[in-house]
């Protein structure tokens, strides 16, 4: 899958992986890649945040099912309510 396929598919980042167990989601910006660029590919330009590892395994971060966007270290006020 390319880039631009990913996007027209409705995917707004990649989930980078890491052989540390350190995973993240990178949001596609247009101009980092080339809209040509194979999803598998972007990784080979990134590096992992907790060990700085390079060259990081990346597939499409698909959108969940009725999740709503939270804006990066804005907490879940959802996490250990009660359900009321």
């Amino acid at each position: 899958m390319t880039l631009q396929q990913a996007i027209d598919s409705g995917i707004k980042a990649l989930r980078a992986i890491c052989d540390c167990g350190h995973a993240e989601e990178v949001p596609i910006y247009v101009g980092n890649w080339p809209s040509t660029s194979f999803v598998p590919d972007a990784g080979m330009m990134l590096r992992c945040r907790a060990c700085a590892k390079p060259d990081l395994r990346t597939e499409p971060a698909w959108p969940r099912q009725g999740a709503e966007p939270r804006l990066p270290g804005v907490p879940d006020a959802r996490i250990g309510t009660s359900g009321l």
